[in-house]
């Protein structure tokens, strides 16, 4: 990314525990290709717990996030443009909660830039 960050994929044999800069989703749930971008206007999301989605705007102000950093902020979705991780602060709601199988895992590492 511009600022020397990165984020990668890998497929991973089973679904894992994931931290705050890292995510792992259930293969059989994504749609391949995954892209890395920035939010647009009226972008929205779900996860765990939440009824609904709610909107990135939103969620940006709810954490606090200056507004400069809003628009270079990096997510990954699916081809379906479905939002999978706003990186840092939300991961996507997963269908099915499954443990096993086949999994995408994705890490991100932030640049010295």
């Amino acid at each position: 990314m511009p600022d020397g960050s990165t984020i990668t994929a890998n497929f991973a044999e089973h679904n894992t525990e994931a931290d705050d800069f890292s995510h792992s989703i259930p293969a059989e749930q994504v749609t391949l290709p995954l892209h890395i971008r920035t939010r647009r206007p009226g972008d929205r999301m779900s996860w765990k717990g939440l009824n609904g989605s709610k909107k990135l705007k939103d969620i940006f102000i709810d954490a606090k996030i200056p507004l400069s950093e809003r628009e270079t902020w990096p997510l990954v979705t699916d081809a379906q443009e479905e939002i999978l991780w706003l990186v840092g602060l939300k991961k996507g709601q997963a269908n099915t909660q499954q443990k096993q199988g086949p999994a995408i895992r994705l890490y991100f590492e932030k640049g010295n830039i």
